[in-house]
């Protein structure tokens, strides 16, 4: 992949992704920046470029295996500073019990020298009583061994889609305990949360928050508020509709198709489209090519099709994508294949049939039945012909004349072709 981003600060992007294994996966990434940007302090120095590789993988241990994630970035800033920062996280659980450990390397170089860091995270997690218990520990190694903060957790969802949390941590290296409590709760694409804190020096805390999501829908040309949490991931807002002229997009004379559903990386979303055609499929995963299509068996006419099967989308946190889906209506044929020879006219099976547009391109095939009978769907609109295979014809020594059919939207199928074929005396 590559892409230039910014006007005011250019920046160039180089990716490479591999597949090992079903279990493993290897990512490499590039980013190149163009000039100092006016916001640039000496403070704050603008980064001039950055690679960073991430490594997914299965480490073959327990009966399921512990799942790795590895990543290691190096960056170079404007005043030539550099840093590099390694990290490794492992997580598996244990009759019940689910744990994940974190660990953290990083060097930063300037021209005053160099610094090393290395720390890590210790986590836990289960569910007890109707309650998600929660709980870690912060800590450094180098450059010495000490633990940062300590912390406890009860976590438990509400009826009508509620959830409350309370948390006690203690700070280690200050000596100060925190206790704290939080609400949250979604009512319809809006979310109501408050939260508030005490700790025992003294002080407290306490806040009460409404956000929801806005962006712009470009089919209605109108900001629309999205699900809740879509900011914290990417959203694809799809429009399905039936593309009259097949030009691939939604124009005045198009129809919007309600009730469609989408498959999204395999898996089969509940939304569906209304009436306006468009449906937003929050909680997509981010910085990774998913594949989406339409679910055929949710669409009311199922000779609409898709002008593409499958279509690959990657988002942004934040992002809603645009996406059009434009349907065609297919048609279908059927016929009978029928064998002359020595004056005798027979059903004949197990003859290839092929359906051929106007540009001389085989959109659809089928085989004759033990009866002769052959069926073929899913075919363009237009002009198409209909002819016996032209390998099954030199096996027999035999030609046969191809049928042509008109297909549109006022007769989309045709039935009682008859497709003969003549034994001719020495054809191979």
């Amino acid at each position: 992949r590559l892409q230039m981003t910014g006007a005011a600060a250019p920046a160039l992007e180089l990716g490479a992704v591999h597949l090992f294994e079903d279990r493993s996966s290897f990512e490499a990434r590039y980013f190149r920046f163009g000039d100092t940007v006016a916001t640039e302090t000496e403070d704050t120095p603008s980064l001039k470029q950055s690679v960073q590789l991430e490594y997914n993988t299965v480490v073959p241990l327990t009966n399921w295996g512990l799942p790795l994630q590895s990543r290691l970035a190096w960056t170079e800033a404007t005043n030539g500073e550099q840093a590099i920062k390694a990290s490794a996280r492992l997580s598996s659980s244990c009759k019940g019990w689910r744990w994940t450990q974190l660990t953290v390397l990083e060097h930063g170089a300037t021209a005053a020298g160099g610094e090393t860091q290395i720390g890590g995270r210790f986590g836990f997690s289960r569910s007890l009583s109707g309650m998600r218990v929660r709980g870690g520990i912060d800590y450094e190694i180098g450059p010495e061994l000490r633990a940062n903060t300590v912390d406890l957790g009860l976590q438990r969802r509400l009826s009508g889609g509620g959830f409350a949390q309370l948390n006690l941590a203690h700070d280690m290296t200050g000596g100060a305990t925190t206790a704290s409590a939080s609400f949250s709760r979604s009512i319809g694409e809006v979310t109501l949360s408050a939260n508030a804190g005490v700790t025992d020096q003294g002080g407290w805390s306490g806040g009460l928050r409404l956000s929801t999501a806005l962006f712009f829908d470009r089919q209605s040309e109108t900001y629309r508020t999205g699900p809740p949490g879509m900011s914290r991931t990417g959203a694809i807002r799809a429009s399905v509709f039936d593309d009259v002229n097949e030009d691939g997009e939604l124009d005045a004379g198009d129809e919007r198709i309600s009730g469609a559903s989408f498959i999204l990386d395999r898996s089969i979303r509940r939304e569906e489209t209304g009436r306006d055609g468009g449906v937003t499929l929050a909680g997509v995963e981010s910085h990774r090519p998913l594949e989406l299509e339409v679910a055929l068996g949710t669409l009311s006419d199922p000779f609409l099709q898709p002008l593409e099967r499958g279509l690959s989308v990657v988002v942004r946190p934040g992002q809603v994508l645009d996406v059009d889906v434009p349907l065609s209506l297919t048609g279908e044929v059927d016929g009978i294949v029928t064998i002359l020879k020595n004056g005798h006219t027979v059903p004949v099976a197990g003859v290839q049939v092929e359906a051929v547009d106007g540009q001389g391109n085989v959109v659809a095939t089928g085989a004759s039945e033990y009866d002769g009978y052959v069926y073929l769907d899913s075919l363009p609109m237009g002009d198409i012909q209909l002819r016996v295979a032209k390998a099954a014809l030199t096996d027999v020594g035999a030609a046969a004349d191809a049928v042509s059919v008109a297909l549109d939207r006022s007769a989309p199928s045709v039935f009682g072709l008859q497709l003969q074929i003549v034994a001719v005396e020495g054809l191979s």
